[in-house]
């Protein structure tokens, strides 16, 4: 076929279009930002090609499906054993016969067939099958985490509607106290932290899911100039960094096993010691129990709805209890700063991690995920000023640096992710 200027049309015939789309890998994608515009794309387009009932079909039977093939997959040591021998092919057999469980191969067999139509595992032939860079990842323990988080989190979401039903269609804005749709899901009274209080092993699932978490989400250390932060600390007093009543350089809220500051730790070695972070007693001691705090941090059990021993209702009132801890030494000449690392949603085109986000955290908290707009209300409601608001590409979360406006303190004040 050729064009009006004598040229050939480029050939988009099915065959053509479809092998095309076969050939792009991550590779092609110099930047996680190309990489992300090029997913928001490729999502379009599989809505575009797909029925309403190949649509609806994912959410009642695929999703559902992989995730519990994963599971036995994992209990079972397939993906180890599928890396093994640099990932020669395996059949389910030379599987099953590695497997601890001693499972019946045809059952693995139905699994790993969904997992391969999922495009989770690489199908080479009849019953053979080799590693991804999805299998492998998962033998990390915090990237399963993913997971294994998955059904406490469906259970939740899948409250919502009836709690909501029952609350009059209002907006969440509880939690705790026998309250919110965490305690109605439990039918216990418990929110979500007290739960994984209560329960060990699921505070490591969570632990360990906050970690691959922070680690894909992309770091405010590189979204925030931290030189502004070490510049600052050497405006301090005079004191030694070893002086227990030098405050921290930075104190960390919600900073689970300490995964953030550790980033920033490598990244200014020579602060090491003036780091702490804060989160809810039982996941401080989880985190130490288990070695997974950097050296070099100061992990601080702590409630965000109590007064900072260092001194929208519940951000309000973490908000609050911020400022008593950003009071000034009087021989410090130093203005402290909150720096917010979280999402900011914009007016349109919300992608599609800030939207689940935003609807998990309803349904576990009674939170939300806000618009810039919401985040200088709230902020300002609290007494605190935006100096200036830092966004990357790179990154899903931003960083909001505030501080109060009639405040006098010493230190960065970091406010973790969520809320």
């Amino acid at each position: 076929m050729a064009t009006s200027n004598g040229g050939s049309a480029p050939d988009t015939s099915p065959e053509t279009l479809t092998h095309t789309i076969d050939n792009i890998s991550i590779s092609d994608f110099p930047t996680t930002a190309s990489r992300r515009a090029a997913l928001t794309s490729a999502r379009a387009l599989v809505r575009r090609l797909e029925t309403p009932i190949d649509s609806l079909w994912d959410l009642s039977h695929n999703n559902p499906a992989l995730l519990a093939a994963l599971k036995v997959a994992s209990a079972n040591h397939i993906f180890t054993t599928l890396d093994a021998d640099n990932g020669r092919a395996k059949t389910t057999v030379e599987l099953c016969e590695a497997s601890p469980c001693s499972p019946d191969p045809v059952l693995i067999s139905r699994m790993l067939r969904h997992m391969g139509a999922m495009q989770f595992i690489g199908e080479a032939g009849p019953d053979l099958w080799t590693p991804t860079r999805v299998t492998r990842s998962l033998r990390e323990e915090k990237v399963f985490a993913e997971v294994e988080v998955a059904g406490l989190f469906a259970r939740a979401l899948a409250a919502l509607p009836d709690y909501l039903k029952e609350t009059g269609y209002r907006e969440p804005r509880t939690q705790g106290g026998g309250e919110g749709n965490f305690a109605y899901m439990l039918g216990t009274g418990e929110s979500f932290f007290e739960y994984l209080g209560r329960d060990q092993r699921q505070q490591e699932i969570f632990s360990n899911f906050m970690s691959g978490y922070t680690s894909q989400r992309g770091s405010w250390i590189d979204v925030y100039p931290t030189e502004n932060m070490l510049d600052a600390n050497e405006r301090r007093a005079g004191k030694a960094d070893d002086d227990p009543t030098t405050p921290p350089l930075i104190v960390d809220m919600g900073g689970a096993t300490g995964h953030d500051l550790g980033k920033f730790l490598q990244k200014h070695p020579q602060t090491a010691g003036r780091l702490a972070y804060q989160d809810q007693k039982h996941v401080v001691e989880d985190a130490v129990r288990r070695g997974l705090p950097p050296p070099g941090l100061k992990p601080m059990a702590h409630d965000f709805f109590t007064p900072q021993p260092i001194e929208d209702k519940e951000s309000l009132q973490i908000l609050e209890n911020l400022k008593a801890a950003m009071r000034k030494p009087h021989n410090c000449s130093v203005k402290p700063t909150l720096l917010i690392n979280d999402s900011i949603i914009p007016p349109t085109g919300a992608n599609l991690y800030d939207t689940s986000i935003d609807v998990l955290m309803m349904a576990l908290f009674g939170s939300k995920e806000r618009s810039e707009d919401e985040w200088r209300r709230l902020l300002g409601r609290a007494g605190f000023k935006i100096v200036e608001v830092y966004r990357s590409a790179e990154a899903f979360e931003g960083v909001i640096e505030c501080v109060v406006d009639d405040g006098e303190g010493n230190g960065e004040v970091d406010g973790g992710s969520g809320g």
